[in-house]
């Protein structure tokens, strides 16, 4: 038998059943959402299958839990933290089918995660959050949203409003990586996108996207 499991490398089993709804994050040993540790799982079993590791689970075998997320909740019906990262989850679910930008995505696939975006990037523009705003939009433009739609519009026309002379992003924050990543993302967003093919990048989830 194997050395180590899925549960060494994303704190919970994927083959056995769906993520508890608090886990110990492996990472920070923090106590985090049921949102975040999927989103976790997936970019983790996501990287592991594109360098060709093997955790004691797959990709699919985290992707398969999905459907039980939705629908999507609203920022009336979770808490604050839950709420973003469940904005997260959504964003992770689209970047690991895409293989982080490289691959556009029929919207029609993945219904629940484009309207979502669709909906939802407003409250972001709305609380500033300059993270989940970039990742909305790239989002959007990967189901084929142009940048001329009006939603997207507004979302650029916030990040360069928001944009310091620097160049950054919540350039006052206390954690360096919260300023790296707002201006990563500010910047990915800002910048003109184009794709080199469709996706799922890992293959063997297109029939459960059909579903």
């Amino acid at each position: 038998p194997p050395v180590y499991t899925g549960v060494d490398y994303v704190g919970w089993d994927p083959t056995q059943g769906p993520p508890p709804h608090r886990l110990a994050e492996l990472t920070s040993g923090q106590e985090v959402s049921v949102y975040r540790t999927m989103s976790n799982s997936l970019i983790h079993t996501f990287y592991a299958e594109r360098v060709g590791m093997r955790l004691g689970c797959s990709y699919k075998d985290v992707f398969v839990h999905l459907p039980r997320f939705r629908p999507w909740c609203g920022p009336d019906d979770l808490s604050s933290q839950d709420y973003t990262d469940q904005c997260y989850l959504v964003t992770h679910v689209v970047f690991t089918l895409n293989n982080w930008g490289e691959l556009s995505l029929d919207p029609d696939l993945m219904p629940h995660e484009y309207y979502f975006a669709r909906n939802h990037l407003s409250t972001q523009i709305s609380k500033r959050d300059v993270h989940l705003v970039g990742e909305f939009i790239e989002v959007l433009r990967a189901f084929g949203v142009p940048d001329s739609d009006l939603l997207i519009q507004a979302g650029l026309k916030f990040l360069m409003s928001t944009q310091d002379d620097e160049g950054l992003w919540d350039a006052d924050s206390v954690s360096p990586y919260t300023t790296y990543h707002a201006t990563m993302v500010g910047i990915q967003a800002l910048l003109a996108h184009q794709y080199r093919g469709y996706g799922p990048g890992i293959t063997n989830v297109e029939p459960l996207m059909r579903q």
